[in-house]
């Protein structure tokens, strides 16, 4: 397995929270919302990323991407939504 196979695989992990998301949003305070995002979303992102960490500039972006997916749909944002505005608005570091 290569790190691009790696991160494909952490991409589509990611993911699949997007559906857990878009039920929880609707029974649940944004408070609990991000305990969640760092238990399941944020935990995915940041195990051993410091070994995978220097793959390609593409491969990270893909990882971002799913990160910024969840995000928005954990706060009811639209996807056209300024991610530097989204990261503050939520506290979470980038």
């Amino acid at each position: 397995m290569t790190w691009n196979d790696h991160i494909e695989s952490l991409v589509a992990r990611v993911r699949k929270l997007i559906f857990v998301f878009k039920k929880l949003r609707s029974s649940a305070d944004l408070p609990t919302l991000k305990t969640v995002y760092y238990a399941l979303a944020h935990s995915i992102l940041n195990y051993c990323n410091t070994v995978w960490g220097s793959s390609g500039k593409c491969s990270m972006l893909r990882l971002e991407r799913a990160q910024r997916a969840v995000l928005k749909v954990m706060s009811h944002k639209p996807v056209r939504f300024p991610t530097d505005e989204l990261y503050a608005e939520l506290q979470i570091p980038r």
